[in-house]
């Protein structure tokens, strides 16, 4: 191979460059519908961009106002679990002061239980002496007076 052989390609290129016309290419002709079409569709791709440009900031918009709703929303769970504590803490108040009304109540009737008893066993040790008496007086003696007797305990 020699030398010409190997810049044969590089003569044939330079030659075409020179051979070469440089053409501007012109628009084509274009119908009334073409031009609306063309119109129309440069306008869509514009609203296309805004639509898009608007969501986000419509997306940025919408994240914040969640944050705030969710800010809102922690602190008033967290008033509401304060709230739940005071009342846990009254309640518990509330809950000793009626296990204190329920021993009181218990103790009084406990006491009212021993007293009813006093009441009865005496009552039957009056009758009985009563009994003793009226057995141990003279049949034409008239009897003691007795009291009215009632079946209620607190008479």
């Amino acid at each position: 191979m020699t030398i010409l052989t190997a810049l044969t390609p590089l003569f044939q290129s330079a030659a075409a460059v020179r051979d070469t016309l440089l053409v501007r290419p012109l628009p084509p002709v274009r119908s009334a519908f073409d031009q609306v079409v063309y119109v129309a569709s440069g306008l869509t791709s514009i609203l296309a961009l805004l639509l898009v440009a608007l969501l986000v900031v419509a997306a940025f918009a919408i994240r914040k106002s969640v944050q705030r709703a969710h800010a809102e929303l922690d602190h008033r769970i967290a008033e509401f679990g304060r709230r739940v504590d005071e009342f846990n803490h009254l309640l518990g108040r509330m809950h000793t002061q009626a296990d204190r009304v329920v021993d009181l109540a218990s103790g009084a009737m406990s006491t009212v239980e021993w007293g009813t008893d006093k009441i009865k066993k005496f009552k039957a040790r009056r009758r009985r002496r009563r009994k003793e008496r009226a057995d141990e007086l003279p049949s034409d003696a008239a009897p003691p007076p007795t009291l009215p007797e009632s079946g209620d305990a607190s008479s």
